[in-house]
């Protein structure tokens, strides 16, 4: 009984962190990052002050740098390429957040029952890393970051940390419910636990057809906005040889499987 449940639990972290997995392309962002329409800030790792502006006018400590065509044209494709990665970005995030919290609460539901807080409380931590990552991102109607996205000193880290802890911990505060759960079913099924073990298999089943498809389209969206980060991480490159105030640009890290070049 105790391994249902707690298969009934994984499947469902499991089946909803899918969306966040990338084995043939990955995504990392470092360093200071701002942005609004108009201009992308960025400090680079000599510490030198980056603002490609949407005019095409590249600023280097406030001073503006003298390009070519080639050069202007990598600053534009720059420009326009992390005006939507980002967004895109924070949107499949988004996603793929309801999608985790419905899976996680679904099982919380099927395990604990409607009457039971847990679901409640489960949907408050999801909220509370919602208004988390929002803050990490955003100041006010600006981009902002500052650090790692991915890693082990990441933000991200932090927050699938943060939310394994919060899941433990309502599993934790559910055994009481859980208890109540098979103690009602031995004592009105004649002690046969075979009903309540189908239901939770059954559910398993269910939440695999429902949840799934979502997360395999989430996951298809993530490896496309990866891919275009690719792009761009070579026009980082390109530009760090094209000219010396590029030397320290290094803001995306990406990784392509061989099978993907």
């Amino acid at each position: 009984m105790t391994k249902t449940i707690i298969s009934t639990l994984f499947a469902a972290t499991l089946i909803s962190q899918s969306a966040f997995a990338h084995d043939e392309c990955s995504i990392n962002l470092q360093g200071h990052l701002y942005m609004t329409p108009q201009v992308i800030k960025i400090t680079n790792k000599d510490g030198d002050k980056l603002a490609f502006q949407q005019n095409d006018t590249v600023l280097l400590n406030g001073k503006s740098i003298e390009l070519n065509d080639t050069q202007r044209q990598l600053a534009h494709d720059y420009f326009v390429g992390i005006q939507a990665l980002v967004p895109q970005g924070a949107a499949i995030a988004e996603e793929a957040i309801a999608l985790a919290e419905i899976g996680v609460t679904k099982a919380f539901i099927a395990i604990s029952g409607d009457d039971s807080e847990i679901p409640e409380k489960m949907s408050d931590a999801f909220a509370d890393l919602r208004k988390e990552i929002h803050q990490t991102f955003y100041q006010g109607d600006a981009f902002h970051f500052n650090g790692r996205l991915d890693g082990d000193d990441g933000v991200m880290s932090t927050w699938e940390e943060k939310l394994s802890n919060n899941i433990e911990d309502l599993v934790q505060q559910s055994v009481g419910s859980l208890m109540m759960a098979l103690g009602s079913q031995m004592l009105f099924g004649d002690g046969d636990m075979s009903d309540f073990e189908k239901r939770m298999e059954n559910f398993e089943a269910d939440l695999e057809s429902s949840v799934e498809k979502r997360a395999d389209v989430i996951e298809a969206k993530a490896e496309q906005l990866c891919l275009a980060a690719v792009d761009l991480d070579d026009i980082e490159k390109q530009l760090q040889q094209s000219l010396t105030a590029f030397h320290g640009l290094n803001m995306i890290e990406t990784t392509l499987s061989p099978s993907r070049m």
